[in-house]
Formats: C-alpha cells, sequence, structure tokens
C-alpha cells in the first residue's frame, strides 16, 4: 500500500467527517419539508468517494449517479450551492431545475449526475474517449452501484474503453443492494469483478472499500496507468450504505435487513474506524478534530440558512434551457439561408444526394477538430450508402471509425464526448436501432441543458435513413420513429428532402449545439440538383414554401414533399392551387409559416411518412385546429402510413405507403368539403 504522508491522511480523515456531517444534517433536517426533492444518502460509504478524489486532478472528471453528495464534495463541489438545490432554490447548482439527484460543478470536473441507474457509465467513458480524441492528461472516473453492474450499457462500456484503450477508471460500490434487493438474489457468482472483463485487458481488484487508503491507493494505480495510455482499470469497493435507499432515516423503517446485520456494518463506520487510526498514530489530536468538527458543523449550518433565504425559482421559469444557444463558432464563409436556390445556368452544380452529405461531413472535418464521426460500418465498401466513402483515408481512424453493435452505450459515449466539447455524429444505416438508443437520447441527451440550467450542452448529431426502397425490407426495417423523438423536449429533429437542404442542413446540425436526430430517407437518394461547393447552413426550425398557392396548403415531409409538389401541378389543371410547405425541421417547428399559410387557404392536408396515431402529421393538424380553427373551410386531412407494422411482401406494401396519388385525393376531398359548407 501506499506510504501517505501526515497531510494526506489527514485531508482523507477531514473530508470524511465532512461529508458525514453534511449528510447527517440532511437525514436530521428532511422531515421539515424544506427539502421537496428525493435524497439519497451514502453514509457508510465516504471512504470510496474520498480515496478515490484524492488522486485526481481538477480537471479530471467524474461521472456521478442518484447517490452523488460524497461524490461531488469529495471533489471538491460547493457545498452551499448543493444544499441550495437540494431546497430548490435557484442559488442552487443546478438552479433549483435538478435536485438532490442532479448535482453539478464544472469548475472541479463533476458534470452532472444521472439518476438512470447505469446511465451515467457510457457518459463517463464519453468522457474518457474525449480525452483520447483531443490528446488530453485528463482521466474519468466513473461511480456505479453494484445494481448498474447488471446494465448492459456497463458491459458495453467497458468493452470499448478496452478496445479504445480509454483513460478510465470505473468504481463500483458494492453495497450489496439495488434498492432493496440482496446482491445474492440478482447475481450469481462470488464477485462481480471476475465476471466484468478478462482480466488480461482490463485490470480489477476487489477492496475494502470502508479503508480510505486501500481505495486511494488502488485508484490512485488505476489513475496512473490511464495517464501512460495503457487503459482502463475496474475497481469493486466492499462496502454498506447505513441508511434506507432513500429519504431519511426514519422514513425507511428497513424491514428488508436484519437489524443485526446494520448493527454489524456500524461497527465497520470508515469514519469512527479511520478516526481511530489517525488518533493513535498521533496523526491528529483530539483537539484538531473537535476544533475541525465545530468549523464543520458551522459550514454546515451557514450552508443550510444561505439555502433556505435563497429565493425560490419563480413559476414562470419552469420551461428552463430546454434548448443551449446556438454555437457561437461560426463557419468559415457561410451562406444562410436560401441564397443559392436561384443562379444562372452556368453557375449550377448538380450533384445527387448521397455526394451532397459527403460533401458537408468533409467540410465540417476539415473546419472544426471537434468533429468526428463513429458508426457501424462506417468504413466498409457501402460506407453508409456512401456518405462516409472515403473520410477515414483523409482523416484517419481517430476521427472517423467503426465501433461495436452496442447502441445503446455507443450513444451514451457520444453524449459524453460531446459534454466534453466534441461534436460527435453518430451514424445508423437504420432508424429501427434508434429505439435502443432511446435511454440514453431521451433521459440523456435531450435533458442535460434542462437539468443543469444549461451549463452543459450536447452538440451530438445522430444520423439514421429511413429503409423504404429495401425490397421487403418489412416491419423491423422500414419504420419512421421520426414522432418518437418530436415528443422528447431538448431534442431536435431534421428530415431534408432536397440535396440542397441535405447539405446545409447536416452542416448546421452539426454546428447546433444541441442533440439532433438527423433522418434521411432512401427515395431522397436519387435525386440531383444544384448544390454550392462552398460550405452553407440551412437554419434549423425554419421551413421553406416550395411551391405558393391559394386553395389549400399541403404540409408534407422528406421524400412526400416531391409527391406533393408533383400532385399540386396535377391539381393545378382542375383549378386547384396548392401551396406546398416543407418544415425542414419537425423539431423545433416553424409554427408561423405553416399558420400563416393555412389562414391563407383555409384547407390544409398534412402528408408524412410515420404512422397515424399521434404522429408529425396529428401534430400539424393539431396546431392548426388550435391556432387557426377559425379560418378552416374544411376537416383537416391526415395522409400518413397505417398503424400497423410495414410489410414485407411487395404487393402489400402498395397498400402500406401512401404517396403522390394520395395526397391528390385528400387534396380534392378536402376542396369538396370546404365548397359544400
Amino acid at each position: 500500500m501506499e506510504h501517505l504522508d501526515r497531510k494526506i491522511r489527514r485531508k482523507l480523515l477531514f473530508d470524511m467527517i465532512r461529508i458525514r456531517h453534511v449528510e447527517d444534517r440532511i437525514d436530521a433536517e428532511y422531515l421539515n419539508d424544506q427539502m421537496r426533492t428525493p435524497v439519497h444518502l451514502s453514509i457508510g460509504q465516504e471512504a470510496i468517494a474520498v480515496g478515490a478524489c484524492s488522486v485526481a486532478r481538477r480537471d479530471d472528471v467524474i461521472s456521478s449517479n442518484h447517490r452523488s453528495h460524497g461524490h461531488y464534495l469529495a471533489k471538491g463541489g460547493d457545498l452551499k450551492a448543493m444544499i441550495a438545490e437540494l431546497h430548490c432554490r435557484s442559488t442552487g447548482c443546478s438552479k433549483g431545475y435538478g435536485g438532490s439527484m442532479h448535482l453539478i460543478d464544472v469548475s472541479v470536473g463533476h458534470y452532472g449526475s444521472s439518476s438512470i441507474v447505469g446511465g451515467g457509465i457510457p457518459i463517463g467513458t464519453g468522457y474518457a474517449l474525449s480525452f483520447a480524441l483531443k490528446g488530453e492528461d485528463r482521466v474519468s472516473l466513473v461511480f456505479l452501484g453494484d445494481g448498474a453492474s447488471e446494465e448492459g450499457v456497463f458491459y458495453e462500456s467497458v468493452s470499448f474503453a478496452v478496445l479504445k484503450r480509454l483513460p478510465v477508471v470505473y468504481i463500483l460500490e458494492n453495497n450489496g443492494l439495488a434498492i432493496c434487493t440482496p446482491l445474492a438474489e440478482r447475481q450469481a457468482g462470488p464477485s462481480i469483478f471476475h465476471t466484468a472483463y478478462p482480466r488480461n485487458l482490463l485490470p480489477a481488484c476487489r477492496i475494502n472499500g470502508n479503508d480510505a487508503e486501500a481505495v486511494r491507493t488502488a485508484v490512485g494505480k488505476a489513475v496512473s496507468r490511464a495517464r501512460q495510455g495503457a487503459g482502463p482499470s475496474f475497481i469493486e469497493c466492499m462496502t454498506y450504505r447505513i441508511p434506507g435507499h432513500s429519504g431519511c432515516a426514519a422514513q425507511d423503517p428497513q424491514g428488508y435487513r436484519d437489524p443485526a446485520e446494520i448493527a454489524l456494518w456500524k461497527g465497520k463506520c470508515p469514519v469512527r474506524a479511520y478516526r481511530r487510526k489517525l488518533l493513535s498514530l498521533g496523526v491528529v489530536s483530539e483537539a484538531e478534530l473537535f476544533a475541525f468538527e465545530e468549523e464543520t458543523h458551522a459550514e454546515v449550518y451557514d450552508a443550510f440558512a444561505f439555502a433556505r433565504q435563497s429565493p425560490l425559482p419563480a413559476p414562470t421559469d419552469a420551461q428552463g434551457v430546454v434548448y443551449c444557444a446556438d454555437s457561437a463558432k461560426e463557419m468559415k464563409h457561410a451562406v444562410y439561408g436560401e441564397t443559392y436556390y436561384t443562379v444562372p445556368e452556368g453557375k449550377r452544380r448538380e450533384i445527387g444526394w448521397i455526394a451532397a452529405q459527403r460533401e458537408a461531413l468533409l467540410q465540417a472535418l476539415e473546419m472544426d477538430p471537434s468533429v468526428f464521426l463513429m458508426g457501424q460500418g462506417i468504413d466498409d465498401p457501402f460506407a453508409i450508402f456512401g456518405v462516409t466513402k472515403g473520410l477515414r483515408d483523409i482523416f484517419g481512424v481517430t476521427r472517423v471509425f467503426d465501433i461495436p453493435l452496442a447502441e445503446a452505450a455507443l450513444t451514451g459515449i457520444a453524449v459524453g464526448a460531446a459534454q466534453m466539447g466534441m461534436r460527435p455524429v453518430y451514424f445508423h444505416n437504420r432508424p429501427d436501432f434508434l429505439y435502443l438508443c432511446l435511454d440514453q437520447l431521451g433521459n440523456h441527451a435531450a435533458k442535460w441543458a434542462y437539468l443543469f440550467a444549461g451549463q452543459v450542452s450536447v452538440p451530438l448529431v445522430v444520423w439514421s435513413c429511413i429503409g423504404r426502397g429495401w425490397a421487403g425490407a418489412g416491419a423491423q426495417h422500414s419504420q419512421a420513429p421520426q414522432a418518437v423523438f418530436t415528443h422528447i423536449p431538448g431534442m431536435k429533429v431534421v428530415m431534408p428532402s432536397t440535396c440542397f437542404d441535405a447539405k446545409g442542413l447536416l452542416l448546421a446540425a452539426i454546428q447546433d449545439n444541441n442533440p439532433v436526430v438527423f433522418i434521411d430517407h432512401r427515395h431522397n437518394f436519387k435525386n440531383r440538383e444544384h448544390v454550392p461547393e462552398a460550405p452553407y447552413i440551412v437554419p434549423l426550425g425554419k421551413g421553406v414554401i416550395r411551391r405558393q398557392g391559394r386553395d389549400i396548403t399541403i404540409v408534407a415531409t422528406s421524400h412526400l414533399v416531391q409527391d406533393a409538389c408533383s400532385a399540386a401541378e396535377e391539381l393545378a389543371l382542375q383549378g386547384i392551387e396548392a401551396e406546398v410547405i416543407d418544415p425542414r425541421t419537425l423539431k423545433p417547428l416553424d409554427e408561423e409559416l405553416i399558420l400563416e399559410s393555412v389562414k391563407k387557404t383555409g384547407r390544409l392536408v398534412v402528408a408524412d411518412t410515420g404512422w397515424r396515431t399521434s404522429g408529425f402529421a396529428a401534430e400539424v393538424a393539431a396546431l392548426a385546429a388550435e391556432k387557426a380553427f377559425s379560418f378552416l373551410k374544411a376537416p383537416v386531412q391526415r395522409i400518413t402510413a397505417p398503424d400497423t407494422p410495414a410489410p414485407a411482401g411487395h404487393t402489400l406494401e402498395e397498400g402500406f405507403y401512401v404517396g403522390k396519388q394520395d395526397i391528390v385525393i385528400s387534396v380534392l376531398f378536402a376542396c369538396e368539403k370546404g365548397d359544400a359548407s
């Protein structure tokens, strides 16, 4: 074991005492109804947080969980801001939006804790990926409980960290309980670290988590190894939490544990044991301890007083920071809006959809070193339909790389890298697999800005392609799940319909400071049109009128925009002038553009590639009903896929997918209804 000098030992003890005093006070005050947020106390586990963080530098980062008070304080987090957050005050570290389970202090390397079991594991791994990509001498410490070790993302994250030799240390706080279920009823085998990963690839050890010096020694070796580029380590710390899972001790009868077991572990209290040890060694005196405890009691009292005197956020502030501000880094020679839609014939440059997107990625990689591409098959002969073809040869394997089939963890890893200032573009050949990413996209990426009051952004693009176009792709490879993501606050959803927008929207999405789900459609791959060579962006959240009209509004998405324009030309021969609107960004939606058109025409047809119930078409219909009802001359018509999975047989597909003729029929119906009224 490492020989520790007097100064280090004193700090270990004092930090443990401080954390214990803080949580004892939280425990005592919780029932007074001032802290209206769930709390999860770590009393009995202080040695792990203190021992581990004692070897971390200020610029090293930690990934924590719902039981994060000890980690936050051990890393140097602001006590007053923490207690104010527990009181949901505007002076809290998350301005009252996060509560006890979502603490943050980026100044000391605590970038936000997750209350989703296992959710922070891939994010912390992503921190390490960013350090490796940037060549920074920094390390990520990932704290997890024994329950989190059962989540699939744990094994996926560790596997990727080993593969890429990432500077990350996984610190398992094994208190033997997942809420109230004992470890023996959840896992086979004598120890988690025995099953974590092969020892020759992932150094692992099992230690006494109640011994701060043992924790410091083990984590110190792992951190040193990580800094030397040797990759990750796994440390299982055996410990025990004295309180129940959540709330104060008085709220939890702890009927699921034997009182003798609790008494046994109280006798192993890491704070009292280390106190006795240092007193016996003469490292600290009773007088010094008394003085420090008096000082700490006063500090904790002041923190509680500060919290209670701080203002509560106003109810009108409930919306908070849903989206972070746009990027301050403006691209070189950027051209905004529709500048290049109309150009002289001699200056036109027509290219295909795939070429336009590849050019966007090439220019993004050239202009911003923080951009990197990852995805399964990104460098194979098909190269994501050709979108990423040759980019690895140009930019190298550190910026364009293939990944394992671990969608959930890899999404979280991308989220973590994005929080550290990188701009990942994560490619999925098929949107069906986006369902595997929902935890990290919906619970983490989209909520991080809100939970932490805009202190951390997640500039992540998740690119996918709807698969209609493969003959017989069927129910699991022909899905159009865009409405799922429009339902998530904090997420942006993009569906281009032209080659011009395919490039400009992709560059805008990469530059945006928020998570963006970017959905292509294979039916668009055949398109060719004018696309400027210089980099430009099409702003997110701005729709466009593809065809002017006076009689009816058609709002269409993706390849259905072309069908709508074609239908409008046919309808014009019958004397009906349809206005076609392409929202381009489904969320945030350009409501003003749609409403202005509906108020002008009085009729609305919505065509979307997704399903009918609770789909994007339903959202646009509701928008018209809520904000333009008095202008409507006929019921809104929706053209969508039926509420069934997609069939595989080609004759069945003919009865499933919608297109130009469906739009024509719906417009004629709407106009007839309007005339009848």
